[in-house]
C-alpha cells in the first residue's frame, strides 16, 4: 500500500499527469466562476489537492474523507487563514442534514464505483446539496481505453456510457447545468456542474 504522503508527491509528479492536473484544475475554475455558493462540502478530499482553489471561493469549505490523515492534510494546506473544517466521513453516508451545502464537490471517485452502485453515492449527494454539485466521471472514449490497456493499468476503472450518466443523474433528482472534458478525445475525464431540481433552476449554460 502507498503511504498518503508518497501519494501526493507522486501522483501527479510525472509529465502527462502535471498536465491532467493543471486542465482539471482550470476546468473545475472556469465552471465554479460565478456561482454562487459559499458553503462548500469536498468529499472525498483527499490529501487537499482542491482545498486552496475551493477555499478561494471564500467562505466556508468543509473536507471529508473516511481517511483522518487526509483531512487534517487538507487543513495544512489551506493554510491558518481559511475557514476549513475537517470531518472524517463516507461519500456513502454523510453526518450532514439535507441541503447543508450550497455546493458538493465531489472529483475522481466515480471511476471507482460500478455502476449498480452510483446511484447511491448522487442521491447521497444530492441529498445534502441545496443547489449546486460538481462531480467527474469517466465517459467512455475509446481512446482512454487503448491508452490503458496499453500501460497496462491494473487499477480497476468504470467506464460509464453517456445515457447512464443521464440516467443516473435524473434519478438522484440532478440536472446537467454544464460539463466540460478537461482533455477532450484523449481522456475520458468528464466534470459535470450539476443543479438540484426544483432549486430556482438557471437557464443550461452547456449540454452534454
Amino acid at each position: 500500500m502507498i503511504s498518503a504522503g508518497r501519494y501526493e508527491r507522486t501522483r501527479y509528479a510525472s509529465p502527462d499527469q502535471r498536465l491532467v492536473d493543471r486542465l482539471e484544475r482550470q476546468t473545475v475554475w472556469r465552471l465554479l466562476r460565478g456561482v454562487p455558493a459559499k458553503n462548500l462540502l469536498d468529499i472525498p478530499s483527499g490529501y487537499g489537492r482542491f482545498t486552496s482553489l475551493l477555499s478561494s471561493f471564500g467562505g466556508r469549505l468543509v473536507a471529508g474523507d473516511r481517511s483522518l490523515r487526509a483531512v487534517m492534510r487538507c487543513r495544512e494546506r489551506a493554510g491558518p487563514g481559511a475557514a476549513v473544517f475537517n470531518v472524517v466521513s463516507d461519500a456513502a453516508r454523510l453526518p450532514f442534514r439535507g441541503d447543508t451545502f450550497d455546493l458538493v464537490f465531489c472529483f475522481r471517485l466515480f471511476h471507482h464505483v460500478p455502476w449498480s452502485e452510483a446511484g447511491r453515492f448522487l442521491k447521497e449527494l444530492a441529498r445534502v446539496s441545496r443547489r449546486w454539485v460538481l462531480i467527474s466521471c469517466y465517459v467512455e472514449t475509446g481512446a482512454h481505453r487503448f491508452l490503458r490497456r496499453a500501460q497496462r493499468r491494473g487499477s480497476k476503472i468504470y467506464f460509464y456510457r453517456r445515457r447512464e450518466v443521464l440516467r443516473l443523474l435524473s434519478r438522484a433528482g440532478l440536472r446537467v447545468f454544464a460539463v466540460s472534458r478537461p482533455l477532450p478525445f484523449f481522456h475520458a475525464q468528464t466534470v459535470f456542474l450539476l443543479e438540484k431540481r426544483g432549486s430556482g433552476n438557471s437557464p443550461v449554460r452547456t449540454r452534454l
